[in-house]
C-alpha cells in the first residue's frame, strides 16, 4: 500500500496500480485501499471502474469525506452534476475544513454557473490551503464567469508573482486585461507566456491573440 502511495505521488499510475491491486487481494476490507485504487482509476481514465471502487469504500465506512467527495468530482466530470453535488455537500457535511472538498464544491457550482457560491468555496479552499496555486486560479475563474474582472485580474497577477510557472494563469491574464481594454498589457503578459514556455499547448492561440491586438 505504502509502495502505491509513493508511485502515485510521482505519478507512476499503472505501477501505483499494481501495488494497490496486490494490497486489495491480501486485505480488500480496507477502506482506504479502495478510495486509493478508485483515485489511481481515475488517473487513469477508468472513470467508471474508480467510481465503483470508490463506492466500496464507502461500504466499507460509510462516512468516509474524502471518499464522497473524490465521487461527487468524478460524478460532476462525467455529467451527472445533479449526483455529484449531493456527495460533494455530504462530504463537506463531514469535513467542512478539507481544502480539497472546498476546492471540489466550487467546481461543482463553476460547473452549475453558480459564480458566486463558487467563488466562496475556491476561497475557502485557498485560506485552508494558502499555497496551492490552483485553487487561486479557480477564484479568477469564478469571477470571470460573475464578470468580475478586475477581481479576477488581480487574483491572477498575485497568482502569477508567487508561482511564475502557472502557464495558463499568462493566458486567462492576458484575456482579461483585453476584456478590460488593456491590449498594451495583454501583449506583454501573453509574450512572456510563450517566450518562457515555447511548447504551450496553445500557443498558435496565443500568437493570434497577439496578432490581433
Amino acid at each position: 500500500y505504502n509502495a502505491a502511495l509513493v508511485n502515485q505521488r510521482l505519478q507512476q499510475y499503472q505501477v501505483a496500480l499494481r501495488y494497490i491491486e496486490e494490497a486489495l487481494e491480501i486485505n480488500d476490507t480496507v477502506a482506504e485501499y479502495h478510495y486509493t485504487y478508485g483515485q489511481l482509476l481515475d488517473s487513469s481514465g477508468k472513470k467508471q471502474q474508480a467510481i465503483a471502487a470508490l463506492q466500496q469504500a464507502l461500504k466499507i465506512r460509510e462516512r468516509y469525506p474524502n471518499a464522497l467527495s473524490e465521487l461527487g468530482r468524478i460524478e460532476s466530470e462525467i455529467g451527472n452534476t445533479e449526483r455529484g453535488l449531493t456527495y460533494l455537500q455530504n462530504a463537506f457535511q463531514l469535513d467542512k475544513n478539507s481544502a480539497v472538498i472546498n476546492n471540489n464544491l466550487g467546481n461543482s457550482y463553476l460547473q452549475r454557473e453558480q459564480y458566486q457560491k463558487s467563488a466562496e468555496y475556491f476561497l475557502t479552499a485557498v485560506r485552508l490551503d494558502p499555497n496551492n496555486s490552483q485553487y487561486q486560479y479557480n477564484i479568477s475563474l469564478a469571477y470571470i464567469g460573475s464578470r468580475r474582472y478586475e477581481e479576477a485580474r488581480d487574483q491572477l497577477e498575485s497568482l502569477l508573482k508567487r508561482n511564475n510557472t502557472f502557464w495558463e494563469a499568462y493566458h486567462t491574464l492576458g484575456e482579461i486585461y483585453i476584456a478590460l481594454g488593456d491590449n498594451q498589457a495583454a501583449r506583454a503578459i501573453l509574450g512572456t507566456l510563450i517566450s518562457k514556455n515555447p511548447s504551450y499547448p496553445q500557443r498558435v492561440e496565443v500568437e493570434l491573440i497577439i496578432e490581433k491586438l
